[in-house]
């Protein structure tokens, strides 16, 4: 099963022999939960990213994009997805101040450095970091 590793984990799982390891764990009794299902296939294929990692969840959408193709019928999930989850930021209940002029904040770190955060209010403002020194020469650093 390694000829095909070069190929995009949709197109590996629709060959002929992968259907046929995907059918059969599918039929097991008792049914693989999609987690179960999705970490089985990608040992039993190698389905590992360029770190060496499992690829879980590209393998879990291109089983749903399939199963959306009527290929097969995955077990129901265990857990709803929604778009909300437990740390998602909220909405402040009352307006944030004005912003200092210059949008900078010093923030000290240990004994004898400080760093110096500056940048515009936009969100897609790069941020740098000025380290000011306890010899009075400060650095640029990224």
């Amino acid at each position: 099963m390694e000829r095909n590793s070069a190929l995009p984990i949709k197109q590996r799982l629709v060959e002929p022999e992968n259907v046929a390891v995907v059918l059969q764990l599918l039929c097991a009794r008792p049914a693989p939960t999609r987690t179960e299902l999705v970490k089985t296939l990608c040992q039993r294929l190698n389905l590992r990213d360029a770190e060496g990692d499992w690829q879980i969840a590209t393998t879990a959408r291109a089983l749903r994009d399939l199963e959306a193709q009527g290929r097969w019928t995955l077990p129901e999930p265990k857990v709803r997805r929604t778009r909300e989850w437990s740390t998602a930021p909220t909405r402040l209940h009352q307006p944030v101040k004005a912003a200092l002029s210059g949008g900078m904040k010093l923030i000290f770190f240990g004994r004898f450095e400080s760093h110096v955060f500056f940048g515009g209010f936009s969100s897609s403002t790069s941020f740098r970091k000025v380290l000011l020194r306890p010899d009075g020469f400060s650095s640029l650093v990224n």
